[in-house]
């Protein structure tokens, strides 16, 4: 990048990102660092993320996965944890 002209206006700033569906837009996520109070990743996305089309109660549903997002921790103990379960087992164990 430092030998294109101009390089320091080639990269942005961080921004929030959209995820779409053939419905339209779904959720928007925010620049978590930019957030306060700062949280967990886990509970930020529960917390921080607008789910434009989910009813409180789905969103809701989602509270054990928040908790099992927020255990790992990205060591090489939380990969030895999560590696050996689908996604599918992990939903049924957390209910």
């Amino acid at each position: 990048v430092d030998h294109l002209p101009n390089s320091g206006d080639v990269l942005t700033g961080y921004a929030p990102q959209g995820q779409y569906s053939p419905n339209g837009l779904e959720a928007v996520w925010p620049v978590y660092r930019d957030q306060s109070p700062t949280l967990p990743t886990g509970l930020a996305q529960a917390l921080y993320t607008k789910f434009l089309n989910l009813s409180v109660l789905d969103r809701a549903s989602a509270a054990p996965l928040v908790l099992a997002f927020s255990d790992f921790d990205d060591s090489k103990e939380s990969w030895e944890k999560y590696d050996g379960v689908s996604f599918r087992d992990l939903c049924v164990k957390l209910g």
